[in-house]
């Protein structure tokens, strides 16, 4: 049976200081924090209060490495919170990850290089590193630029406020692009519903009238004559198209016009140009071409058999009482 262990202000202030950050006094020492918060005594231990660490100069960075020996590749890398960014490493979107999958190796153990550095200290060992086994002849899984005021500052280092979300998602003309050129920054503003003070991300839907004004090509292939007015329809309802060039009518959604290929049948006939082969159509006992066909389907509908094909395979002799063959160019 456990001894439960009652949490007085020295003793919690004595397990505090095995930390720097408040987070990793919550996650290894619950109890301890929990008492902590309890009694009011958090703010007091100053060196855990993430508003008065000064992570510039503060020297809590670590320099890094992971070393495919066997095969001269190596990363290099600096961070903050060393366990936390061991485990990102064996996520599937670490490029140690994937060049581990593509030889089917196992990652290797990661090596510290530095410890106890300040931010510009980490960044400058990190750079000289980088250019040290690079002079070696390694092969570098870094994709980012290294070096003071540079380089990475190994993540967390920007604290997302309300102000610097806005600068931030200014730069963005909708959410999606947002998000995947900045998700930190993403998923603070999200967190806090801040979107709705966000003007500019907000979506205009427009009606046909307006679509079918700002899309030409749309507006000639309007069928005016089964269509009611443009602006008593949504850009989701199914209207009617004609095609302007070989006149055939089809029903579908604006909003699916804007990202079609225009006239199925039109596109259906460019596939047939571009896939199909000309075959000719010979006689059994002369072996004249009577007739050259643009494609087979198009043979198949003439002498109504679906056999030409096993015919130019080699499969089968005749088709339709004819012989088959793919047309040669003179």
């Amino acid at each position: 049976m456990k001894t439960r262990i009652f949490w007085t202000f020295d003793l919690c202030k004595n397990e505090a200081l095995k930390y720097k950050l408040k987070k990793d006094f919550r996650q290894n020492s619950p109890n301890a924090y929990a008492a902590a918060i309890k009694h009011k005594w958090l703010n007091k231990f100053n060196w855990l209060n993430s508003k008065s660490i000064n992570l510039n100069q503060s020297k809590i960075y670590y320099v890094y490495k992971y070393e495919f020996i066997n095969y001269k590749t190596i990363y290099i890398g600096l961070t903050l919170r060393i366990k936390e960014r061991a485990q990102q490493h064996l996520q599937s979107t670490s490029p140690i990850y994937k060049f581990s999958k593509i030889y089917n190796i196992s990652i290797p153990s990661m090596d510290i290089l530095k410890s106890n550095l300040t931010q510009k200290e980490a960044q400058y060992y990190e750079d000289y590193y980088v250019k040290y086994y690079k002079d070696l002849g390694y092969t570098l899984l870094n994709k980012g630029k290294t070096g003071i005021g540079i380089g990475s500052v190994g993540g967390m280092h920007c604290k997302w406020t309300k102000p610097k979300c806005f600068d931030e998602a200014k730069k963005y003309q909708t959410r999606g692009e947002f998000f995947t050129k900045c998700p930190s920054a993403y998923k603070v503003v999200l967190k806090n519903n801040w979107f709705k003070d966000m003007p500019w991300f907000i979506k205009r839907r427009h009606n046909v009238l307006e679509t079918l004004f700002m899309n030409t090509k749309l507006n000639k292939e309007w069928n005016y004559e089964k269509n009611k007015a443009a602006n008593e329809y949504k850009v989701s309802e199914k209207v009617w198209w004609k095609c302007s060039k070989c006149n055939y009518e089809w029903l579908t959604s604006t909003n699916k016009r804007l990202n079609d290929r225009g006239c199925p049948r039109c596109a259906q006939k460019s596939r047939v140009k571009k896939f199909s082969k000309p075959i000719d159509m010979l006689e059994v006992k002369t072996n004249k071409i009577l007739k050259t066909f643009n494609s087979i389907s198009e043979a198949e509908s003439y002498i109504n058999s679906k056999n030409i094909y096993k015919v130019l395979n080699g499969t089968r002799k005749k088709a339709g009482g004819f012989l088959w063959q793919y047309h040669k160019e003179a």
